[in-house]
């Protein structure tokens, strides 16, 4: 980020809470979808992590890819016993790390609903996580 502050954005949407505003972020958010799609050289990636209501079991990272209007890569990792925010960040590291292994990819689109994870990614200061924040970078 301090080398290159122009090259990742984040927009975020949750803090808006009036119901205009909202309706103009939904109109923004299928505006920048259409335009992705219709780009050949931009691999677009929906992230997300569940966390089990019970100890026994661990969290799941997922992460599915697209190249134009086409899926091209669907995975799921099971992250540990981690926070949400931990397994969210292992998601946009794994959409990161496979949208970079396409060879015409020159933008990387993440949705996510964490951006605080999102944030988190670009980060390579020592923190939880801070491994992937490295591959991230």
């Amino acid at each position: 980020m301090d080398r290159f502050p122009d090259q990742v954005i984040f927009d975020d949407c949750s803090s808006l809470l009036e119901q205009d505003a909202l309706e103009a972020c939904e109109h923004d958010l299928f505006t920048i979808l259409r335009n992705v799609r219709l780009s050949d050289d931009t691999v677009y990636c929906l992230v997300d992590a569940s966390l089990p209501d019970n100890m026994q079991h661990q969290a799941v990272s997922a992460t599915i890819l697209y190249l134009e209007f086409e899926e091209f890569n669907r995975v799921r990792h099971v992250a540990g016993r981690v926070t949400a925010p931990d397994a969210e960040l292992f998601a946009i590291r794994s959409a990161i790390t496979l949208a970079t292994q396409q060879d015409n990819c020159k933008k990387i689109y993440i949705f996510t609903d964490s951006i605080a994870s999102a944030h988190q990614a670009v980060d390579p200061s020592l923190h939880s996580g801070q491994g992937h924040s490295l591959a991230v970078c």
